[in-house]
């Protein structure tokens, strides 16, 4: 019996029941609260039914998601934005990927490096490099004479 169908009729029954004279036998009144009763635990094992056909087909949508085997595979970049994706043999993070492309469109975008920091070259969008080996400024020392030392 469909569920919907089983509250239809049980409503049905409380309503003559509601309705009933003080003539209706306590007899009858037993046999409609017994389908009464029988229906509304029909209901309650159907219901515990299609919950765990719900839980098994979300169980199924999770493993078949295309995205959610590729997100598990990436670790956010804290400090620069960008995804990094791990090894799965050794656990090590290779490759930098454009978090922006992969957040809206599930592309997986490698980064290329511009300057000193790194640029996606889909969305334009920039990142810092913390592995960028910026150059250190020359340092120029100058000498001037010093008049009490020099002799001239």
């Amino acid at each position: 019996m469909d569920p919907l169908d089983a509250v239809t009729r049980s409503m049905q029954v409380v309503k003559t029941l509601m309705n009933a004279d003080k003539q209706l036998e306590v007899a009858e009144l037993k046999v409609k609260l017994a389908d009464v009763y029988g229906d509304l635990a029909d209901i309650k094992n159907q219901m515990t039914d299609l919950k765990s056909e719900i839980s098994e087909l979300k169980k199924k949508q999770a493993g078949t998601d295309p995205l959610s085997k590729l997100r598990s595979a990436f670790v956010l970049e804290e400090r620069s934005g960008y995804l990094l994706l791990k090894d799965e043999l050794d656990g090590h993070k290779v490759g930098k990927y454009c978090n922006s492309c992969f957040q809206k469109s599930g592309h997986v975008i490698n980064l290329i490096e511009h300057g000193y920091g790194l640029k996606c070259p889909s969305c334009k969008t920039d990142f810092k490099n913390p592995d960028a080996k910026i150059p250190r400024p020359i340092s120029v020392t100058r000498t001037y004479p010093n008049p009490l030392n020099d002799h001239f």
